[in-house]
């Protein structure tokens, strides 16, 4: 998902940016802890969360004017990791990486859950 974020002396400014993604990356555990309780995540700056030392969630800001900034949020909800290719898969065996539904072993309703992101990004 992205986040258009307007700047301001009042919310945000262009100063501030270098920090937004590690704040943007603890409201995304902080709702992560909900749902994942006994898995240990972590923020990997610059941009990446992690469970168990696997990835599952990046995070992309950008600025494309003065005014606005734009937080992209790539998180691994429902994927099946068989059901990545495998060269793909092949390619990215140095990173490791999970999604909800591996963790779970159950899909997770993406609407609330995007619903409590956003609850929480504001």
């Amino acid at each position: 998902m992205s986040l258009i974020i307007e700047l301001s002396p009042e919310t945000l400014t262009r100063d501030q940016l270098p920090t937004l993604s590690a704040a943007t990356a603890r409201r995304i555990i902080k709702v992560l802890e909900r749902y994942l309780p006994q898995h240990n995540l972590e923020f990997r700056p610059p941009n990446d969360v992690y469970v168990e030392g696997k990835k599952i969630c990046g995070i992309l800001i950008e600025s494309p004017t003065p005014q606005y900034a734009v937080i992209g949020v790539g998180l691994n909800v429902n994927n099946r990791l068989c059901d990545i290719p495998a060269d793909y898969l092949a390619d990215i065996s140095e990173r490791p990486i999970t999604s909800m539904f591996e963790l779970l072993n159950e899909e997770t309703d993406i609407f609330r859950l995007m619903e409590e992101l956003l609850s929480e990004l504001r």
